[in-house]
C-alpha cells in the first residue's frame, strides 16, 4: 500500500504547493488579486514557481483583503516563509495560526518544523507531544516525534516513537526501513533486519531497502547473503554505478573474488558516486582505505 503524496509530504515536512502549478497557469492569473481568494490562488503559484518574495506579497495582500488575521492564510504564509528560509517570520506566522483551533494541529507541526531547524529541540518536541496528545492514533505523527528525537540524539525514545507508528500502520513500509536504519545506528543487526526484511516484503521493488538489508546481513557476518541483498538492489537500479564498485569491493573483502579490481572500479567513477560508495562503506563498517 502505497502513502497518498500529501502523506509523504506530512511526513518529511515540506510543502506541497496548492492551487496552480505551472508558469502557464500563473500567467493567465491577474498580476494583482481583487479578493482574498485570487491573492492567495497568485501567491500559491508564485511560490509553485519558487518565486517567494511574491508569494509573500500575495498572501500579506490576502490577509489584508480578508480585513485581517486569518488562520488558513497565516499558515500558507508561514510555509512561505519558511520554503523562503524566513524561520523568524515563519514562526511568527505560524503562532498566529495557533491562535485557532481549527488550524492548531497544522500550525504546530509546522512550529515544530521550525524550531527542529533552528535547533531548538526541546521546544520542537514539546510541539509535537501536544500534537500527539490531541491525536495519539496518527502514525505520521509519530514517525515524525522519532525523527525529530533521533536527530537531538535520543535514539532510545526514537526507537520508542518509530515502534509505535509500525503498530499503528504495520502497511507502511517506510515505517519498518526507517526503524531497521536506527537499530542498524544503535548495532542491534538482528532486530535491524528483521524490520527491513518487513520493509523489503511490503516494497520488494525499493533498492534501498536491499541496500539497508545488506548492511544488516554484513554487520552479523553473514557477507555472501550481504552480497546477493547489494546485488538485487543493483538489478533494481541499474542507472546506479556506485552499486557495481560496491559490490566489487564486498566480494574482494569476503574473499568470493579477491582479485576483484575493486579499487579500478571505483576509480571509473564520477565524485559524485565515488561520495556514495565512500558513505556505504562507512555503514558496512569497512575502512576506506580499500578504496586504494
Amino acid at each position: 500500500m502505497r502513502p497518498e503524496h500529501g502523506d509523504i509530504a506530512d511526513l518529511f515536512g515540506f510543502v506541497l504547493p496548492q492551487g496552480p502549478s505551472s508558469e502557464a497557469t500563473r500567467r493567465r492569473l491577474p498580476t494583482e488579486g481583487r479578493t482574498a481568494a485570487e491573492s492567495a490562488e497568485i501567491a500559491a503559484a508564485h511560490l509553485a514557481d519558487g518565486n517567494v518574495a511574491e508569494a509573500v506579497r500575495h498572501y500579506k495582500r490576502a490577509i489584508e483583503q480578508k480585513g485581517g488575521e486569518d488562520p488558513h492564510l497565516a499558515l500558507d504564509l508561514a510555509a512561505a516563509h519558511e520554503f523562503g528560509g524566513d524561520l523568524p517570520a515563519a514562526i511568527e506566522q505560524y503562532l498566529k495560526a495557533l491562535q485557532s483551533a481549527e488550524s492548531s494541529l497544522e500550525a504546530g507541526l509546522g512550529l515544530s518544523s521550525v524550531l527542529r531547524q533552528e535547533g531548538r529541540y526541546r521546544e520542537a518536541i514539546e510541539r509535537l507531544e501536544q500534537a500527539l496528545e490531541a491525536h495519539p492514533a496518527d502514525p505520521y505523527l509519530w514517525a515524525k516525534m522519532a525523527e525529530l528525537l533521533r536527530e537531538a540524539g535520543w535514539r532510545k525514545k526514537a526507537l520508542e516513537a518509530i515502534q509505535r507508528a509500525v503498530t499503528l500502520k504495520p502497511e507502511e513500509a517506510h515505517f519498518h526501513f526507517w526503524c531497521g536504519d536506527l537499530l542498524i545506528a544503535m548495532g542491534r543487526y538482528e532486530e535491524a533486519l528483521r524490520s527491513l526484511r518487513a520493509a523489503v516484503e511490503l516494497s520488494p521493488g525499493d533498492d534501498h531497502f536491499l541496500l539497508l538489508s545488506g548492511v544488516a546481513f554484513w554487520r552479523l557476518g553473514r557477507h555472501k547473503d550481504a552480497v546477493r541483498a547489494v546485488d538485487f538492489a543493483k538489478s533494481l537500479d541499474q542507472d546506479e554505478p556506485a552499486y557495481g564498485a560496491l559490490l566489487a569491493i564486498l566480494r574482494v573483502e569476503c574473499e568470493m573474488d579477491p582479485q576483484g579490481g575493486a579499487g579500478e572500479a571505483f576509480r571509473g567513477l564520477d565524485e559524485y558516486a565515488k561520495d556514495r560508495v565512500r558513505r556505504w562503506l562507512d555503514l558496512f563498517g569497512i575502512p576506506r582505505d580499500r578504496l586504494r
